[in-house]
């Protein structure tokens, strides 16, 4: 990062850090309790949706774009933020949460 700043024409506020690909996914306990803090069914890492790569728990961010683009009722059923962590919260088929940036 210093080198990019100090040594090319890239302006620092044009520098994006973390910026994550991929969503956290849940398959949550109780379908009432939907946003996070609520509890996850221990065999979440089982049984979470896992997005295009098949890995259980991660979704991929192209994944989940595309997913809104479906629009809610389609391709999720409701998308909030968590103003305590900044992340997007997406439900997917009832039980499905899935945390964003």
């Amino acid at each position: 990062i210093d080198y990019m700043i100090t040594n090319s024409s890239v302006p620092p506020s044009q520098v994006v850090m973390g910026m994550p690909g991929y969503g956290r996914s849940f398959t949550m306990v109780n379908k009432t309790c939907m946003s996070l803090g609520c509890p996850f069914r221990e065999d979440s890492n089982e049984t979470a949706i896992g997005g295009c790569l098949d890995t259980t728990g991660f979704v991929p961010f192209v994944e989940i774009h595309a997913w809104a683009e479906e629009g809610q009722g389609k391709g999720y059923d409701s998308i909030t933020v968590d103003l305590t962590t900044y992340s997007a919260v997406m439900v997917k088929d009832e039980d499905q949460l899935i945390s964003f940036h």
